[in-house]
């Protein structure tokens, strides 16, 4: 009451337009509001409020003033984020984990535009070489070397955008354009291990808020297992079919339905604890992190054994509630 400006001064620069908006929401409108800001103290350090509040009207609704209560949550904030930092760097490692099953995949991308580069660069030579000099046919051959260069220019690109350590960045995607980018992205697996794909993807699919390289990795992650689970079959038996559809107004599914011999019922429930693997060569943190980055879209990921043969994973994620105009 002596300082009335005190608590302006100290709330972190950052969080004062939160602050302000805050304080005209409660003078506006009825009913309890609640804020998470941080203010700094007078030796500096930072110190996270979680403040709850409510309205005082008089009798004839006019505002009186505000009934109040802060709480220290600096431990809970702190333990968050290290939480956070931790799942983050998890996440790196399993994508790393992964770049070495993705091996086989890279290879057999870059072959086929490296191969085209080699021939057409020595169909140049030959032209040069000769008496004709037919230049039409060099110059041919030099685009075809700049198109194949480029093929093999945005393998690489894509490999390194999923291998690139991002934060929490987040922006308007559609899933099944990640869905057909990490198909692509692990085509020369698909073709080396004999598996047949069938792709269903809704066309009308709604948005979804998200960070598109976590999302990529969840898919990534479930194609390999699935890939991996079908790997003592037939190669006329191995079939991986993913399908999109809008489930409710609320959220959207991705299915990832594989033909293995699916999951002991026993181990079922565990295959999404810290280190628990069916693989004879897994570290058992791949479905972790895919949850985990899932939960952190407010979504869903769970697994079910098929009727006849396989496993079915499903992702749910909430669909992009646009503002109102």
């Amino acid at each position: 009451m002596a300082n009335p400006d005190l608590l302006t001064r100290i709330i972190h620069p950052e969080d004062l337009d939160k602050w302000d908006a805050h304080r005209q929401e409660s003078h506006n409108s009825p009913g309890p509001k609640t804020l998470e800001f941080r203010i700094i103290r007078k030796d500096g350090s930072v110190c996270w409020v979680e403040h709850v509040c409510q309205p005082v009207l008089g009798k004839k609704g006019l505002f009186q003033g505000v009934r109040a209560a802060n709480r220290d949550i600096t431990q809970r904030i702190e333990t968050e984020l290290e939480r956070q930092r931790l799942r983050e760097e998890l996440a790196h490692v399993s994508q790393f984990t992964t770049a070495g099953q993705l091996a086989a995949s890279l290879a057999h991308e870059l072959n086929q535009p490296l191969a085209a580069i080699l021939c057409s660069a020595e169909a140049a030579e030959r032209f040069l070489a000769s008496n004709d000099g037919n230049m039409d046919e060099v110059r041919a051959a030099l685009s075809d070397v700049q198109r194949d260069a480029d093929r093999a220019s945005k393998v690489i690109q894509r490999l390194r955008a999923l291998f690139h350590k991002t934060g929490r960045e987040q922006s308007l995607l559609q899933l099944n354009d990640i869905i057909q980018e990490t198909t692509d992205l692990l085509h020369g697996e698909l073709v080396l291990k004999e598996v047949s794909i069938q792709l269903a993807l809704d066309a009308k699919l709604p948005k979804i808020m998200g960070n598109r390289i976590e999302l990529q990795q969840v898919i990534l992650n479930l194609m390999v297992n699935a890939l991996e689970a079908m790997g003592g079959l037939e190669p006329k038996q191995r079939q991986l079919r993913l399908l999109t559809y809008r489930a409710d107004l609320q959220t959207i599914r991705l299915v990832v339905r594989d033909s293995g011999p699916g999951i002991p019922e026993a181990q079922l429930g565990r295959i999404f604890e810290p280190f628990f693997t069916t693989k004879a060569t897994g570290m058992g943190i791949g479905l972790v992190i895919s949850r985990s980055i899932t939960e952190v879209h407010n979504g869903r990921l769970w697994a079910i054994n098929n009727r006849g043969q396989g496993t079915t994973f499903y992702l749910a994620l909430p669909i992009h509630q646009e503002d109102p105009a």
